[in-house]
């Protein structure tokens, strides 16, 4: 595993890495954390604590199916993939990294211009996920939805409630939870949870608001709202239908569970779109 940044910076948490833990190159470790220790110290990271969270993943390990052995190479940003001549992939070509401190505390990764090539014949792109901004809510400088600071209704320490950084002003009656809050953070589990206390926020606002004389009014003003994003609106209705056509698709193949591949599929399954 290619790593930008350093291992006080992974993004993973303990119960992602549980499922390889027990496939981990100890070794291996041992000798990136020693290699990278003084540039994280040289930020004020501590490499022994980014070592022990890593372990501390083996705890409750699954089994490992295999004898592979993973590894972890920090401190690295790929540049090119490498060809053999004929077609077939020969390495990975990646460029040295050291860590720069942010004003906010975190890191960012920084090109020494120096390179390697890592022997490969295989490359699997693991590619972050960000927030969309096609929804017009404002974005912080990292290209985050940004979160009001000063929570009116904060949950567990936490802000749930869009803000507006350019203007200084909370966006009013916009809630962010799960992985539009912090996209990508942990397992869906983790994400389902975050959803139910940034509801409990959304409730907290909503109990300040006066009863409106035409309860309808938001509802029709959502219906508009829909109708002009582009793209099909899936509405429970056609979610059961599509549950509905996979159960049917399932028992054509003779398998216990079907999913539709790709989300062309779903929709044109759902009867939202023509399938080509």
């Amino acid at each position: 595993a290619i790593v930008r940044r350093g291992p006080a910076d992974v993004k993973f948490d303990k119960k992602e890495l549980e499922t390889i833990a027990q496939n981990l190159d100890l070794g291996a470790l041992d000798a990136e954390i020693a290699r990278t220790s003084p540039v994280l110290e040289a930020v004020g990271q501590d490499p022994m604590a980014a070592k022990a969270f890593i372990l501390s993943a083996l705890l409750q390990a699954k089994p490992k199916d295999s004898d592979t052995k993973v590894n972890f190479h920090f401190l690295a940003t790929p540049t090119a993939i490498v060809g053999d001549g004929e077609g077939n992939v020969a390495g990975l070509e990646v460029e040295q990294t050291t860590l720069k401190l942010r004003d906010n505390g975190s890191t960012s990764a920084v090109g020494l211009g120096t390179t390697e090539v890592i022997e490969a014949d295989t490359i699997i792109f693991c590619i972050g996920d960000r927030v969309s901004s096609s929804f017009g809510l404002p974005l912080n400088r990292w290209q985050e939805y940004a979160k009001n600071p000063t929570p009116q209704y904060p949950m567990d320490g936490l802000s749930y409630e869009s803000y507006d950084e350019q203007s200084g002003t909370p966006v009013e009656g916009v809630f962010l939870a799960g992985w539009a809050r912090e996209a990508s953070s942990g397992l869906v589990g983790k994400a389902r949870k975050d959803g139910e206390t940034g509801a409990k926020a959304m409730l907290e606002y909503l109990a300040t608001l006066p009863e409106d004389e035409n309860p309808q009014a938001p509802i029709e003003e959502l219906e508009q709202t829909l109708s002009r994003l582009q793209g099909p609106i899936v509405r429970k209705a056609d979610y059961l239908r599509l549950a509905e056509m996979e159960d049917k698709q399932a028992e054509v193949l003779g398998v216990e569970m079907y999913k539709y591949p790709t989300n062309e599929a779903m929709f044109a399954a759902m009867g939202l779109i023509v399938a080509e």
